[in-house]
């Protein structure tokens, strides 16, 4: 059996302008820690300033871009961790990928609530969150059937 792929993609205005100010939490050695516990793969599609961890685990890549709705697609991908535009939005319930809701400004809020309302996924504030909840969430919906 292959192993689930959860995918974080955020736009590039984002990870210019809001990311940076909100000096996102994101724990690349907090993920590899609970990930040797885990069977799953991180495919990460953000570039944080030029910033990269050096020493990743062997499941967790990063890019600065990749094609999002081909790689929603793959039939292992089940999960999406996403600032939730509305190309996001469109193309996660498309392809039937659960959101982990991530919104930073605009109609991100609004359509974080509709993802939680159409039992497409979870939300998570940017504001309050923490490494284990976001965690969680991830787990969640991976895991616990809908």
């Amino acid at each position: 059996a292959s192993l689930p792929i959860v995918t974080m993609t955020f736009c590039s205005f984002c990870r210019i302008c809001i990311l940076d100010s909100i000096s996102f939490n994101l724990n690349f050695a907090f993920f590899q820690q609970r990930n040797k516990h885990l069977t799953s793969k991180y495919v990460y599609s953000f570039s944080f300033a030029g910033h990269i961890p050096s020493s990743l685990s062997p499941n967790i890549k990063i890019s600065e871009w990749l094609p999002q709705n081909d790689l929603l697609g793959h039939k292992d991908v089940r999960a999406f961790v996403s600032h939730v535009g509305h190309n996001s939005l469109y193309e996660s319930a498309y392809h039937g990928v659960p959101l982990i809701a991530f919104p930073l400004f605009g109609d991100q809020a609004y359509n974080a609530k509709r993802v939680e309302y159409f039992g497409l996924g979870l939300s998570v504030d940017h504001k309050t969150f923490g490494d284990e909840h976001l965690f969680q969430r991830i787990e969640n919906v991976i895991y616990d059937p809908r």
